[in-house]
């Protein structure tokens, strides 16, 4: 599982005494922060983990930027509901709903329970 990106021209990391050539980064993780302090100012904090699949050299990418803050927003819009619904499946959340502060309340599956 993950996305694979690789380079068009394998780049050269690492320093002077201990450098690797990598070909390719997969993706092994990613965050967003989308507290209030940060969207009241217009941006949100996307976290990327990276790591090349051969030797295991690590890429970590931390962006605070209004892109950001668009991704989350999509990010939010298509998983939100589910991200909840799984939550409350587990037992790590009881029963109830779900709103957002711009629009109406969206009921969860499971609140109906």
């Amino acid at each position: 599982m993950g996305l694979l990106f690789t380079f068009t021209t394998p780049v050269q990391v690492g320093d002077l005494s201990n450098s690797i050539t990598v070909s390719s980064l997969k993706l092994v993780s990613f965050s967003f922060n989308f507290e209030d302090a940060y969207t009241a100012a217009g941006v949100a904090v996307l976290s990327v983990c990276l790591v090349d699949p051969v030797s295991g050299f690590p890429v970590n990418l931390v962006f605070q930027d209004k892109a950001s803050l668009t991704m989350a927003n999509a990010l939010e819009t298509n998983y939100g509901q589910a991200l909840f619904n799984k939550l409350i499946a587990s037992g790590k959340l009881p029963a109830g709903s779900l709103s957002d502060s711009a629009a109406a309340a969206i009921t969860t599956a499971a609140s109906a329970r």
